[in-house]
């Protein structure tokens, strides 16, 4: 799990991700290995909202942190 926090901290940091606002207002997502890690990013914080499997439908989740 530390892994995964550093890899979206480091991304974060330099302004990364992938914009999901399609999905959720200000969702932004980056891959790790298999799994797709959802966050939001504030001033102050990072968010990590979920952790799923790059092959799942999120379609119909909820991503409201």
């Amino acid at each position: 799990m530390r892994e995964i926090v550093e890899h979206v901290a480091q991304i974060a940091a330099m302004g990364g991700g992938v914009s999901r606002s399609y999905v959720s207002h200000g969702l932004f997502a980056i891959v790790h290995g298999r799994y797709v890690i959802y966050f939001r990013q504030t001033k102050d914080a990072i968010q990590i909202l979920r952790i799923l499997n790059g092959a799942r439908d999120v379609s119909g989740l909820q991503f409201d942190g």
